[in-house]
């Protein structure tokens, strides 16, 4: 089996979520038949959205130090638990030395039988650092207007890091709704904190949970010989 390195911390709840899903992820009979992980938390760097918008210091730096502090404790791959830091992705390779999965990169693996066009929620940087533009084709994408991400999904995801989850709720179904209305059947959860919430909102399109995805792929690399 190959060691897992996880980057996270950003925010904790995301990596709590991914982690769950890991360990549910497979036929383990005892704890022996799950694969080695090494977990940072890296709470401490600043805030990715901040540092764009240009109202904080950049955090690449805390990530550079600890994808390098997971390829020194032994971790042959890694992932990284928030969609907006994957614009760092090649450069947190390039620092490590250590292969990272593409959050983005299991999304489209499993879009292949879905129907298009899908629905996008995620930060503006996410948009804007064309995370999942970059390997999914645009046309295939509905993202949300600039005034929705601004006004609404930022917001929803500020409430959630303070645990007030029914009030981020409520705002996370006002964009389901608004993708229902542009004809989508299926939508993105493209925050790795939305699945806590976006899972009880009442809708009848389908919640793709990026974060159940790279954890499964994540487990199927570490279980290979």
């Amino acid at each position: 089996m190959k060691k897992v390195g996880v980057l996270g911390g950003l925010g904790p709840l995301a990596t709590v979520d991914f982690l769950d899903k890991f360990y549910r992820t497979g036929d383990a009979c005892q704890d022996q038949d799950h694969p080695p992980v090494e977990v940072r938390f890296c709470t401490a760097a600043p805030d990715r959205s901040a540092y764009f918008d240009g109202c904080g210091p950049s955090p690449i730096g805390h990530l550079r130090e600890a994808a390098v502090s997971l390829k020194k404790s032994g971790a042959q791959f890694g992932v990284l638990i928030c969609n907006t830091a994957h614009i760092w992705h090649r450069d947190l390779e390039l620092a490590s030395g250590l292969p990272f999965l593409h959050i983005a990169e299991q999304v489209r693996s499993f879009l292949d039988n879905v129907r298009k066009p899908v629905g996008l929620l995620c930060t503006p940087w996410t948009v804007k650092g064309r995370v999942y533009s970059r390997v999914l084709p645009r046309e295939q994408l509905v993202e949300p207007s600039s005034e929705v991400l601004e006004h609404v999904l930022m917001p929803a995801i500020r409430l959630l890091k303070a645990n007030r989850f029914d009030e981020a709720r409520q705002l996370i179904a006002r964009v389901l709704m608004q993708f229902e209305r542009a004809g989508c059947e299926s939508v993105i959860l493209g925050c790795t904190e939305l699945p806590i919430i976006a899972r009880v909102c009442a809708t009848r399109m389908q919640l793709i949970d990026p974060n159940q995805l790279l954890a499964d792929a994540a487990r199927r690399h570490a279980m290979e010989a």
